[in-house]
């Protein structure tokens, strides 16, 4: 799982500031969302989310204004 950017080893003083208020980022987690299953999920239950496809994305959050960024893992 990805560390926030202010703790990696390579890079101690980077920083991914807020776009709105310059406030550090804090890292929350890595989530899977799913895009649309075409109403699987209202036929089938949760079985039916198995039928739509996924992406994997960072997220992080401001903790001063709440506003949000989503990244896909790994890319620097």
């Amino acid at each position: 799982m990805a560390e926030p950017a202010n703790a990696t080893e390579d890079n101690d003083d980077e920083v991914l500031p807020c776009l709105r208020c310059e406030t550090p980022l804090v890292f929350v987690a890595e989530r899977d969302f799913r895009e649309g299953s075409g109403g699987w999920e209202l036929t089938l239950g949760r079985v039916g989310a198995l039928f739509g496809s996924s992406t994997r994305l960072e997220v992080w959050a401001c903790p001063s204004c709440g506003h949000v960024e989503l990244f896909w893992p790994g890319v620097e």
